[in-house]
Order: C-alpha cells, then sequence, then structure tokens
C-alpha cells in the first residue's frame, strides 16, 4: 500500500497545476502528463506517487528549443484515479472542472454477478460512469 505525504501532494498539485496536462481521450483511455526540461524534478513527482514513468521527450528539427525535455506520463486507469483524488483539493478552479470532466465521462468497469442456470454464478464486465461526487 501506497501512502503519500500531504506536504509533497500539495508540491505535486502545485508543479500538475502550471505544468501538468490531464488527457481524457476518446478511447476512454485517461492520462496525467507532465513535461520538464529538469529530470530532478520529473524524478521527485515519481518519488511521491511511486506511480508512473518518467521518458525522454522526442524534440522535433524546427523546435526553437535546443533543450532535451522529459515526460512523466501515468495511464493506468487506477493510479490515475488515485492521484487525481489525492490533488483534487489543491487545484485551481480550471484544474477541478477539468478532473470533474474526465472523472465524470470515465467508463469504470463493473464486474457484475449474473446466475446462470448450469454453472452458478457467472461474471460479467458491463461498463457504467461511476458517479462525479467530488466537492
Amino acid at each position: 500500500m501506497i501512502t503519500w505525504n500531504r506536504e509533497e501532494i500539495v508540491w505535486a498539485a502545485g508543479l500538475l497545476e502550471g505544468e501538468g496536462s490531464f488527457h481524457n481521450p476518446t478511447n476512454g483511455q485517461i492520462q496525467i502528463s507532465c513535461y520538464s526540461s529538469d529530470r530532478d524534478v520529473l524524478e521527485k513527482l515519481l518519488k511521491i506517487f511511486q506511480l508512473g514513468a518518467i521518458y525522454n521527450q522526442t524534440m522535433y528539427p524546427d523546435s526553437m528549443s535546443k533543450k532535451q525535455m522529459f515526460v512523466w506520463k501515468v495511464g493506468q486507469r487506477a493510479d490515475v484515479l488515485a492521484i487525481l483524488f489525492a490533488i483534487f483539493p489543491f487545484m485551481g478552479e480550471r484544474r477541478k472542472q477539468k478532473i470533474k470532466e474526465i472523472v465524470a465521462n470515465y467508463q469504470l468497469p463493473k464486474v457484475v454477478y449474473q446466475r446462470n442456470r448450469r454453472r452458478g454464478f457467472t461474471r460479467s464486465k458491463n461498463l457504467t460512469k461511476p458517479q462525479a461526487n467530488m466537492v
């Protein structure tokens, strides 16, 4: 079990408020990413959450910046949701609204047990929308 320190979560929320992005593509895969030219900053973020990974960001030939860029990404659904709920109280209004949107549109797999005459109960997955109950 991962436990997060409040002070570190507040620091991470501040970084993600300014440099982070929250994606909710049409394919239902949610993702958090944070770009920086300072790898040590992203390593601190990785150390705090113990989730995701840091990648070298490919620089485009016509890019004006010559700095090496890095990106921290989290794409596992449970991990993304855990982080969003942890940072939510410390985010600004615009980011809170985006997080609410992501959670409201998120397709949560729910295991449903159905009665089957021959085999007793069988598991089937149904997709349902969770209740966005964030304050």
